[in-house]
């Protein structure tokens, strides 16, 4: 659920530093609602990775209905940050 995006962020920023690109505040707090959105989804993994057939699952349509929600929004802010960062990468360092 989070390990891609990290890794994909993690890159991105080393590549930056080495070329001398920084990230801005509105790139760092978008990647703060992206993190924000992590535990939930892992959480809710956690929860019905584990269950059975027999297993009584009366929270599973309020549960499936917040994912949904915290999806939703994570994409949103992810195509948002990654618009960030193709702008940012149209402007050269000191351009």
């Amino acid at each position: 659920i989070s390990e891609g995006h990290f890794k994909i962020y993690d890159m991105v920023m080393d590549k930056w530093k080495s070329t001398g690109f920084v990230a801005t505040d509105e790139i760092n707090q978008t990647y703060a609602k992206i993190v924000l959105t992590t535990d939930p989804l892992l959480n809710f993994a956690d929860k019905y990775s584990g269950v059975a057939i027999e297993d009584e699952l009366t929270d599973f349509d309020q549960d499936m209905s917040v994912i949904g929600e915290i999806i939703e929004t994570r994409f949103a802010v992810e195509d948002h940050l990654i618009k960030l960062i193709a702008d940012s990468l149209a402007m050269p360092p000191g351009a």
